[in-house]
């Protein structure tokens, strides 16, 4: 069996793609998505807060929530870097404020 009974023999119904060109020309790079949250429009105004709990573990709280408790410090680099962005000198000043502070606050 090739498809659906209703549509054999037949030919499928197709949208037309969009031909406003008016619209695409004056689309702005900011229109388009973000690929991490920290420079995502929605995300201004974000607290994040990393608290360094015991020897290799830490808390996570995002807006005044906690989303992380007591996960291994392995897994701050996909939190930081791939989620929100943060990676390579960005990542290494946030893991440095932890180390000597105990917790790092940023502000999106």
């Amino acid at each position: 069996m090739t498809g659906h009974r209703r549509f054999e023999g037949k030919k499928l119904p197709v949208s037309p793609l969009p031909t406003n060109r008016a619209y695409h020309e004056k689309r702005q790079v900011s229109d388009t998505v973000s690929r991490t949250r920290k420079d995502a429009r929605g995300q201004q105004g974000t607290v994040i807060e990393v608290v360094k709990v015991g020897s290799d573990a830490f808390d996570m709280w995002i807006n005044h929530e906690i989303c992380q408790h007591n996960a291994p410090e392995a897994a701050l680099p996909e939190l930081l870097c791939i989620r929100y962005g943060f990676c390579g000198e960005e990542y290494e000043a946030i893991l440095q404020e932890i180390e000597r502070e105990g917790k790092k606050v940023i502000v999106l």
